[in-house]
């Protein structure tokens, strides 16, 4: 997150930005930051957060990363303080003062499957 606000720092040393008018917005994992640094500073006038989750815990065992969750942090009930730290936007609710438009779906679109309107041929496109 220190990364991001550093680059937003640099663009307005630039004059490229106006610290006065700064938006944010991410979907899927740039959801994830968004919620994290509205959680964190109010110098965003607006924010766009997408397919995000604020509570990790309750990603454990609902997508395809089940595996690299385990491997990374451990699992939820033997790691907890890290599971916690990382909910920070969630346990941090408090301090977000930003406007933000939350979008979510009904189903999440895997990468390739942004195209076909249809929820029931993705089965058929990951069997291809």
């Amino acid at each position: 997150m220190q990364d991001l606000l550093a680059g937003v720092d640099h663009v307005i040393s630039l004059g490229i930005a106006d610290p006065e008018r700064l938006g944010i917005g991410g979907w899927s994992y740039g959801g994830i930051l968004t919620d994290y640094i509205i959680a964190t500073t109010t110098r965003f006038k607006a924010a766009s957060s997408g397919a995000g989750s604020a509570l990790q815990t309750t990603m454990y065992g609902t997508d395809q990363y089940i595996y690299q969750y385990e491997n990374e942090l451990g699992a939820p009930w033997k790691n907890p303080k890290l599971w916690e730290k990382l909910s920070y936007p969630f346990y941090k609710a408090d301090r977000i003062k930003t406007p933000t438009l939350r979008a979510t779906a009904r189903v999440a679109r895997r990468p390739g499957e942004c195209c076909d309107p249809s929820p029931d041929r993705a089965p058929e496109r990951r069997a291809a």
